[in-house]
């Protein structure tokens, strides 16, 4: 019988599709892969046969086991083996990260005991093409201060081994991990060797009392903690690297120096919105390797900004830590609303409250090593204050050194009266003696004109009423004898705020924008007109080559929502820089 005889419901592809793939046994997955089956067999039936005799081995059968069935080619063998290798190796990356190694910390962490010896050790990790741990093996032991070996003593085992890729650890027992010219010499042979043998030395390391060294971070110039190896993809070796810098204008001179660029840190940004702390970071050279965000208005927004490099998790209440990519920075201006004076301030037994505890439990799965956290001033004095201190409770229980502070983005590079609380936080172990993380210094307020400059909305627009109406609602309502609304239209620029009960002023600044009707008007030709939604990008600290990319694309409704629960880019940019300032120091 032929599969297309079948009923539908007992058609593997059609039950997939209706149930799903538990309503369906191993076979007739396997149908589905196979596509049809081959003379005189249907495909069922040749998957049946193929399960029969590999059974739960299925995953390490060879293409050479599967051509031993009758009528089974070498394609479909192919395409059997390499679903079963690229099953089983997502599954083995998910299920044991412990042996993939990943940057050069992951490294050194797994010999860390190397830097209490008081003899030289050299030690060879041995990978596999995904990077992941076939071996950890001495290779040589030296007397004081020295250690011999021959570049044979690396790659015959790695021969035999077929590693991939090889990383060299050694440690100065003396507690200095600068190289000395002895170790630049033994790595140049060793990589050069390397490229000969067809194994890839992809770092070579030095570990001490004093810190740890890296070869390949010196030859890119990014610190330790920034030096990641590629696992899937094209991972440069250290010939190549070495023989760049031979024939750069500073040489070698580059492998002298110990260098402290943070320029490619890696983050991610949670409850990410519309991106305004990304931009921030990114300003500083930090690398956004991922966000979390499941408003789909804002995530639209965010990637006419970033495109869709990234990959968006979702909501970050399910992720699980061990999901994310690799990074050193969290940035996170979780839900402000249920702590905000405009809300209904349910606080930490609103879902919203319970974020925090979703970004805690990633901190702590990735032990991660910074983070910025924002949200509204009002969570400060929030329940008399007990909000806050659980915060801070539940961040120093997690292991991190927390510096809060209210800060407002008038005084950071727009002239925006935007008062939000920030969090810096810093893992315990990072802290350095003696130093503490400074907060940005106020800087010169720009001009309100620079920012409210979108002519191609100059229309009124309040509540739909007409212009001559309004007029009259100014008058009547808020009009005490302190001005007259014909003294107003002469002005230019001058910010008025309908929300508040008595109608507020402001001279060459904005009052916070807030998240639905904003109510601000200004003056403009002569007329009160409303923010639109790209002069509220602006005057969040959003560039214009980004703002004017929502025009005639995003609606003001959503917009000017959007910019209210943004971050102030400014801000999370000065903030940012003192961050890594601390770091560099």
């Amino acid at each position: 019988m032929k599969i297309k005889d079948l009923p539908k419901i007992d058609r593997p592809r059609e039950k997939f599709l209706e149930k799903g793939s538990d309503a369906l046994t191993n076979s007739e997955l396997l149908a589905i892969l196979l596509g049809s089956g081959i003379k005189g067999t249907n495909v069922k039936v040749l998957s049946q046969k193929i399960i029969k005799k590999f059974g739960d081995n299925l995953v390490n059968v060879s293409v050479e086991d599967l051509m031993k069935i009758s009528g089974i080619g070498e394609a479909k063998a192919l395409q059997i083996a390499s679903t079963m290798a690229l099953a089983k190796r997502i599954f083995d990356k998910q299920n044991s990260l412990d042996n993939l190694i990943l940057s050069a910390q992951d490294a050194i962490d797994l010999v860390s005991d190397l830097r209490d010896k008081k003899q030289e050790h050299l030690i060879c990790l041995y990978l596999n093409a995904r990077n992941a741990l076939i071996k950890k093996e001495i290779i040589s032991v030296g007397i004081l201060d020295k250690s011999i070996f021959h570049p044979r003593e690396v790659f015959a085992p790695g021969l035999e081994m077929r590693a991939a890729g090889v990383i060299l650890v050694h440690n100065h027992p003396s507690g200095d991990p600068n190289p000395s010219q002895q170790d630049k010499e033994v790595a140049k042979r060793t990589v050069e060797a390397g490229k000969l043998m067809g194994i890839n030395v992809i770092d070579f390391l030095i570990i001490a009392k004093n810190g740890s060294h890296s070869l390949l971070g010196d030859i890119k110039n990014i610190q330790l903690i920034d030096t990641g190896y590629v696992a899937e993809g094209f991972q440069a070796s250290l010939f190549d690297l070495l023989t760049d810098a031979d024939n750069s204008p500073s040489g070698v001179k580059n492998l002298d120096k110990n260098k402290k660029s943070v320029s490619t840190l890696r983050f991610m940004d949670f409850c990410a919105g519309i991106g305004g702390g990304r931009l921030g970071l990114e300003n500083l050279g930090l690398e956004c390797v991922g966000f979390s965000e499941i408003d789909k208005h804002s995530e639209r927004t965010y990637r006419e900004f970033f495109g869709d490099r990234e990959k968006n998790y979702g909501d970050l209440m399910k992720i699980n830590p061990g999901d994310l990519p690799n990074f050193e920075v969290m940035i996170a201006g979780f839900p402000c609303q249920t702590f905000s004076v405009m809300g209904q301030r349910k606080g930490m037994k609103d879902d919203r409250g319970q974020v925090i505890y979703g970004l805690i439990k990633i901190m702590k799965g990735k032990d991660l090593p910074y983070f910025i956290l924002e949200n509204v001033k009002g969570l400060v004095n929030h329940n008399n204050g007990n909000s806050f201190r659980v915060i801070l409770d539940e961040l120093d229980k997690a292991g991190y050194k927390v510096y809060p502070k209210v800060l407002s983005s008038l005084n950071h590079g727009v002239p925006q009266m935007r008062e939000r609380i920030y969090f810096v936080g810093v893992r315990k172990d990072l802290v350095k003696k003696g130093r503490e993380f400074r907060w940005p210094d106020p800087v010169k307020t720009p001009k309100v004109a620079e920012y409210l400059i979108d002519t191609s909305k100059l229309e009124f627009n309040e509540r739909k009423r007409s212009y001559e109406t309004f007029i009259k609602f100014i008058d009547n309502k808020y009009n005490k004898g302190l001005f007259k609304v014909d003294d107003l239209l002469k002005q230019e620029y001058l910010i008025l705020d309908t929300r508040q009960s008595d109608l507020r002023l402001y001279n060459d600044k904005v009052p916070t924008l807030r998240t639905g009707r904003h109510g601000i008007l200004y003056v403009k030709n002569g007329k009160f007109r409303s923010l639109s939604g790209f002069e509220a990008l602006l005057l969040q600290g959003f560039p214009k080559r980004l703002a004017e990319k929502t025009k005639n694309k995003i609606n003001d409704i959503y917009l000017l929502s959007q910019a209210g629960n943004a971050m102030t880019v400014s801000t999370i940019e000065s903030i940012g820089k003192n961050l890594l300032n601390y770091i560099q120091s």
